[in-house]
């Protein structure tokens, strides 16, 4: 969402977070192979044909089938170090994330066993969605741009990307009014247990190392 408010707040058009119809459980479906690349490829020919830019990680399974559909697209690949991202994702209300039933949080695919820990299936989902945008994104135009960077708006490369000149780098918070769960927001990952920490280094390391991030 920030990366879509920041556009707008440029002034460029067409811009969208989760257009309609947002395709939650049609990207985890089609990364299950349950949908086939004809079926959306027709759903995103009708419905994002007059898009400009949208920022989505339901599309995260559809990178191949968007080139087809739309062979000049290019793509930003924003990602988040897992050691900021699980403390704020876990600060959250189970009842709206692993407990909510969305479809993405019972993939055994992308997720791992639901007997599992949250944190276990945290560090799956993150390492398997990320894993397969790289792969899909092998010998396509594309930047890869960290969350931490486009907030701070250190965002020279996003704009040479996207040949535009962004005169506004750097904006609020946004979508920063989760509710948040009654035990309080979670502890930073410095304070995490040693087996806890490891888990993330192990089961992410390899691929926080090839995004860029230090160990």
């Amino acid at each position: 969402m920030y990366i879509v408010e920041l556009l707008k707040a440029n002034e460029v058009e067409g811009c969208y977070h989760e257009k309609c119809p947002d395709l939650d459980e049609l990207g985890i479906f089609h990364y299950e192979g349950k949908v086939s690349d004809r079926r959306l490829s027709q759903l995103l020919i009708h419905t994002r044909k007059n898009v400009f830019f949208e920022a989505n990680n339901r599309l995260f399974s559809m990178t191949k089938v968007l080139k087809q559909c739309f062979p000049d697209c290019r793509f930003i690949h924003l990602h988040r170090d897992p050691r900021d991202l699980f403390p704020s994702a876990f600060s959250k209300p189970i009842e709206i994330t692993w407990n909510s039933g969305r479809v993405r949080y019972n993939s055994v695919k992308l997720c791992g066993s639901p007997e599992s820990s949250i944190l276990e299936r945290s560090c799956n989902y993150w390492t398997n969605y990320n894993q397969l945008i790289l792969d899909d994104l092998e010998g396509e135009q594309y930047i890869s741009l960290k969350f931490s960077d486009l907030i701070k708006g250190n965002i020279d490369s996003l704009e040479q990307f996207m040949n535009l000149k962004l005169s506004t780098q750097k904006i609020p918070p946004v979508n920063a009014n989760k509710p948040v769960r009654e035990e309080g927001k979670y502890e930073q990952f410095e304070k995490w247990n040693a087996e806890d920490q490891n888990m993330v280094i192990n089961k992410c390391g390899p691929l926080m190392k090839t995004l860029g991030y230090e160990l």
